[in-house]
């Protein structure tokens, strides 16, 4: 009977071990998704100042219009760094700072080049704003992030499709 017993206990461990372990796969999916959405921001974007510059050069007037362009491609490369440090903390690795490889977090050293590990920690808060976006506020800073619903993903996927 005692063997049954702790069969039972085994199991039971095993299949909570598979439930945590399928949260975490669906988490890091969710946050890939969020990841190419921004890609898809950043490409469109990229689009925007070559046809921007393309039409100031034409014109041989020179303007600042890129400015907006150029902000909203560093704030999405600024979450998608955010994000890819949420997937990597997740799957329990870090950067390597020496060769940028990425490694397991214990790590001592990296065991590509040598150099020694130091684990840094994003500081943020999230909140869901009324129209569902997800606003990202950085305490270092006073300036806030909208980062793209599923909904937007969606819209920002097919336009993807459409310029490529």
């Amino acid at each position: 009977m005692a063997f049954f017993d702790n069969l039972s206990g085994m199991l039971a461990g095993k299949g909570k071990e598979a439930a945590d372990a399928a949260k975490k796969v669906a988490e890091i999916a969710n946050l890939k998704g969020k990841i190419s959405g921004l890609e898809v921001e950043i490409k469109k974007n990229y689009y925007k100042i070559g046809k921007a510059y393309y039409e100031a050069y034409k014109a041989a007037e020179v303007t600042c219009e890129f400015e907006e362009y150029v902000q909203a491609i560093r704030d999405a490369m600024k979450s998608v760094e955010e994000l890819q440090y949420k997937v990597n903390e997740l799957k329990g690795e870090v950067e390597c700072k020496g060769c940028g490889s990425q490694i397991k977090a214990q790590s001592a050293y990296c065991p590509n080049c040598g150099t020694k590990v130091e684990v840094e920690f994003f500081d943020e808060e999230d909140e869901v704003a009324e129209d569902g976006f997800e606003v990202v506020t950085n305490n270092d800073e006073d300036n806030f992030e909208v980062v793209a619903s599923d909904d937007e993903v969606e819209e920002l996927e097919e336009v993807e499709e459409i310029v490529e």
